[in-house]
């Protein structure tokens, strides 16, 4: 079995106040997975999301993005079927180059955009 690791784009637009939204326009979560199917407490499986940013259509100063966007940065769970609806990338895992390697590059490198 190969592993595999994707990047994701999750649109959380819907759950920002009208007073974020003006500042940022549409607003996505990055997060990376291992792809490594799990089961909660249902019949279906997800993959555990690992929150890397946030990427807002419009330009945060630090200052704002830190204000609006530093209070929800928590890991999640998302079907594997709605998952793969999502705009992704994936990689394959090597011994050479591990998930641990995969989300330190994407922390570093934003080379993987939201729209």
């Amino acid at each position: 079995m190969t592993n595999t690791a994707g990047i994701f784009s999750i649109e959380i637009t819907g759950f920002m106040t009208p007073e974020i939204l003006e500042k940022t326009g549409r607003v996505f979560e990055i997060c990376v997975s291992d792809m490594v199917p799990t089961h909660l407490c249902e019949i279906t499986p997800s993959y555990a999301m690992d929150f890397l940013r946030y990427e807002t259509e419009n330009h945060l100063s630090d200052d704002d993005y830190e204000d609006i966007m530093g209070w929800q940065d928590e890991d999640s769970y998302i079907h594997v079927s709605s998952a793969m609806k999502l705009k992704h990338e994936t990689e394959i895992l090597t011994d050479d180059y591990t998930f641990e390697d995969f989300r330190e590059y994407h922390q570093g490198n934003h080379t993987f955009e939201a729209f």
